[in-house]
C-alpha cells in the first residue's frame, strides 16, 4: 500500500511529523505488543524501539552544540 503525500516544507512541521512517526512506530507497538517472546523477537523489538532513545540523544547533542 502506498500513499501520495508531501513532506512538510517548514522545519516546525517536519519536526512534528517526525515525532508522530516515532510515537506511532515505537511507543504504540510497545503498548500493544509488550516484551514477551524469545530472544530473536526481543532483539527485533529493541531495534524497532530505538527511535525515542535516538531522538533524546540527538536533542542532547544539539543542546551541547548550542552551548559550546
Amino acid at each position: 500500500m502506498a500513499t501520495r503525500a508531501c513532506f512538510p516544507a517548514r522545519l516546525e512541521l517536519s519536526v512534528r511529523q517526525k515525532v508522530r512517526w516515532i510515537h506511532g512506530i515505537a511507543l504504540q507497538s510497545w503498548d500493544r505488543l509488550g516484551w514477551s517472546g524469545g530472544a530473536v523477537e526481543t532483539w527485533m523489538r529493541l531495534r524497532n524501539r530505538r527511535g525515542p532513545l535516538t531522538a533524546l540523544v540527538l536533542f542532547c547533542a544539539y543542546v551541547v552544540l548550542l552551548l559550546s
